[in-house]
């Protein structure tokens, strides 16, 4: 991403999806950076491995594991 979009890109990025998770949340640790880096890794493997069905209740169960650092 060039350095010109970057800076707009982040900003429309926190705007309109990690603010509002982390509302939805309401927490104030890293658990959103968690919940994203689920459903970002889980949707990149389906993408580059060429399937295009998701296990949603394992990708659910993962994301609420985000959320509540339970194992």
């Amino acid at each position: 991403m060039s350095e010109k979009d970057r800076l707009p890109a982040k900003r429309r990025f926190m705007e309109r999806l990690y603010v509002p998770l982390q509302s939805i949340t309401q927490r104030e640790d890293d658990s959103v950076d968690h919940l994203l880096a689920v459903l970002v890794g889980c949707c990149g493997l389906n993408y580059y491995a060429g399937t295009s069905e998701l296990d949603v209740d394992r990708i659910a169960r993962l994301a609420m594991q985000a959320i509540t650092k339970e194992h």
